[in-house]
């Protein structure tokens, strides 16, 4: 049975098309009626009919609006306009918000309704099998985009640039070895509440938020070639981009500045977006992945600028690695120098290794990574 909704505010007009055909004979039932859009509107997100039959004129939301509002929540909801003669050109507007067809309602008879039904019907089914179809899409592009986030992970992350087996054929058919680049994205709520860290509910919140944001700017310029990274991180984004072009200088530098822009002026956030140098095949994974580390390294260490990571800042907040080589000095290149002869720990991507040990329940790991850590932090002059 295909659940229908009548919609029209003069009360005779909702008796009369009630009363005017066998609804059960024409595989149907009336799910509701409502006397204005506004009330159609609550009761469409309730009970989600498969036909509405509503009148083009009525106060409070008339039947153009409720179409529009239905076609961009519910759009497998068919509807089919009830008018008035001198309403014409009302009516050839709804056909265009997709109205299967309408009814003069001073001519309405049993047969017509009944031919406008079968129309409605056919129209619902098509709808139906679209909807099945896209979902089908959805999740196989869910699924690869899953399998490509955990193969990206574990070869950048894990495997230090080394993608295994199980992952490296998946990778080159994606076509993730073509001109690809890493960014690292961290925040600093602080600014967000008079220079003290937020609650932690309000910082999870305007994370959802960054991350919503940082999507719709990678969609923008990366179109469909750009994908988050889950590290786990809560103070952070991976993003990692792949098949750009000849403009990608100008690319990294255009998302750099709308993001921090943007995280700024909506979220009161501070933002600084680093990128790793882009590199065109397999091979340059190690060289992506050790650079990546670095830049995150040095953020936390507070020592862009002096390590040469960057050659200069500029308003976006932005700092560019470069091709590999050119600006990124290695964490060993530095041991020793500085003041007091101060030496790096040593305990470069310390963090995602932990969180891929706590995330596979491996006590024995984690302890390893702790004990690692506590020996160089006693040992080292850092």
């Amino acid at each position: 049975m295909y659940k229908v909704m009548l919609v029209d505010d003069e009360t005779l007009i909702l008796s009369g098309i009630k009363f005017l055909i066998d609804w059960e004979k024409n595989g149907c039932v009336i799910a509701a009626t409502a006397g204005n859009g506004q009330d159609a509107l609550e009761k469409i997100r309730r009970l989600q009919p498969d036909i509405v039959l509503a009148d083009i004129n009525m106060p409070v939301m008339d039947g153009i609006t409720l179409m529009k509002k239905v076609g961009e929540e519910f759009p497998h909801i068919v509807f089919i306009i009830l008018t008035n003669l001198e309403e014409f050109e009302l009516a050839r507007q709804a056909l265009h918000y997709r109205a299967v067809g309408y009814l003069v309602k001073s001519q309405l008879e049993a047969p017509a309704l009944e031919k406008e039904l079968g129309h409605a019907k056919e129209e619902r089914e098509k709808r139906n099998q679209l909807m099945v179809v896209n979902a089908a899409d959805y999740f196989e592009k869910k699924q690869q985009e899953d399998v490509l986030n955990k193969a990206l992970q574990e070869t950048i992350f894990f495997r230090r640039g080394t993608p295994g087996e199980k992952y490296a054929e998946f990778l080159k058919d994606a076509g993730v070895f073509y001109r690809y680049a890493c960014f690292y994205i961290p925040f600093d709520f602080a600014a967000m509440s008079s220079g003290q860290p937020p609650e932690k509910e309000e910082k999870a919140k305007t994370m959802e938020w960054i991350r919503e944001l940082a999507k719709k700017t990678a969609e923008k310029i990366f179109r469909q070639n750009y994908i988050f990274l889950d590290t786990g991180g809560v103070n952070s984004l991976v993003l990692f981009v792949y098949a750009r072009g000849d403009s990608w200088e100008q690319e990294a530098e255009f998302f750099g500045r709308k993001l921090t822009s943007t995280v700024k002026n909506i979220t009161r956030a501070e933002c600084r977006v680093f990128c790793t140098g882009i590199y065109e095949n397999e091979d340059g994974l190690k060289q992506c992945a050790g650079e990546y580390q670095t830049l995150m390294e040095r953020y936390y260490l507070g020592e862009e600028e002096e390590s040469g990571i960057a050659t200069e800042h500029d308003g976006s907040g932005r700092l560019s690695a470069g091709r590999a080589g050119e600006n990124v000095i290695s964490v060993g290149k530095h041991a020793g120098n500085g003041a007091g002869g101060y030496e790096s720990l040593g305990l470069q991507g310390i963090g995602p290794q932990l969180y891929h040990e706590i995330m596979r329940k491996n006590t024995k790991g984690i302890q390893a990574l702790l004990d690692s850590a506590r020996t160089r932090v006693q040992n080292t002059k850092h």
